[in-house]
């Protein structure tokens, strides 16, 4: 580790820390991270989707049942299937 930090110019205790599981560059005197104008910023974007669906209408789209269904029956077969070789292969861990 040495080595490859003197190589590259790396701070050794940002890359001991980072092997140890800790992410060295948190900057941890700030708090949450947050900054005052997130949350303005989060509202203005919010209240632009929802003035914009107010205005949103559904398209004339002519839909047909049977391809609806054999389209969902085939999605559910490759949820599960896929499901099942990732609990084979992992057991989800």
């Amino acid at each position: 580790m040495a080595r490859e930090c003197e190589r590259y110019r790396l701070d050794s205790r940002q890359v001991e820390a980072a092997l140890a599981g800790h992410d060295p560059l948190a900057n941890e005197s700030r708090g949450s991270g947050r900054r005052w104008f997130d949350i303005p910023i989060v509202a203005v974007a919010a209240g632009i989707f929802v003035w914009l669906a107010r205005g949103a209408q559904r398209p004339p789209i002519a839909i047909s049942l049977m391809w609806t269904v054999t389209l969902v029956i085939a999605m559910l077969a490759f949820l599960f299937a896929c499901g099942a070789l990732l609990w084979r292969r992992t057991r989800f861990s």
